[in-house]
């Protein structure tokens, strides 16, 4: 079939047909929100009246007196936070010493030496025993390292095992620092 139609005439067919189907959207999109509005209006009314009720409660609560039984519990609780307290504050130092004497021996070693791992024990007598695992490139470094921990009055005992020089270079060591 021939369209007979100029072309004017289409372009206004088809600006009008674009105009009817955004009006159309609105329209629809329009009405959706109204229902929604709608449906909604009454569970937000209902909550803002549960809200206000929930904070004049809270009012009331807090504007009655304090009986003595509450005094009671009050103390009671504060002394129980007051002895936790104690409790974690001792667990917080329990290690304290030992993370000195790690960042000390850090802070001694050589940048060619790497510590792979830190063993700490306590013995029942009280003596605290730190053995480290490590990597020391020859013989000479692993004695100045020695030497370098020896030097510190930390440590009351260093034993390096001589079995740790058998090998001349990429030694793997281990050493046990011990102090009180």
């Amino acid at each position: 079939m021939i369209n007979l139609l100029p072309l004017e005439e289409k372009d206004k067919i088809s600006t009008e047909y674009i105009f009817r189907i955004v009006s159309f959207y609105f329209y629809v999109f329009g009405t959706c929100f109204f229902v929604a509005s709608i449906t909604l209006l009454p569970a937000y009314f209902f909550s803002s009246v549960r809200e206000n009720l929930a904070i004049e409660k809270l009012q009331n609560l807090k504007d009655l007196p304090v009986t003595e039984l509450d005094h009671e519990t009050n103390n009671a609780i504060q002394d129980v936070n007051s002895k936790v307290s104690i409790i974690e504050n001792a667990e917080k130092n329990k290690f304290l010493v030992l993370e000195n004497m790690i960042n000390e021996i850090i802070f001694k070693k050589m940048t060619d030496i790497k510590i792979m791992q830190f063993d700490y024990k306590k013995d029942k007598d009280g003596l605290k025993t730190l053995n480290l695992h490590g990597l020391a490139p020859n013989r000479e470094r692993l004695l100045l390292f020695r030497q370098t921990l020896e030097s510190d009055k930390m440590f009351s005992h260093i034993d390096l095992p001589i079995s740790n020089f058998v090998k001349g270079a990429n030694i793997d060591f281990s050493l046990n620092l011990t102090f009180l």
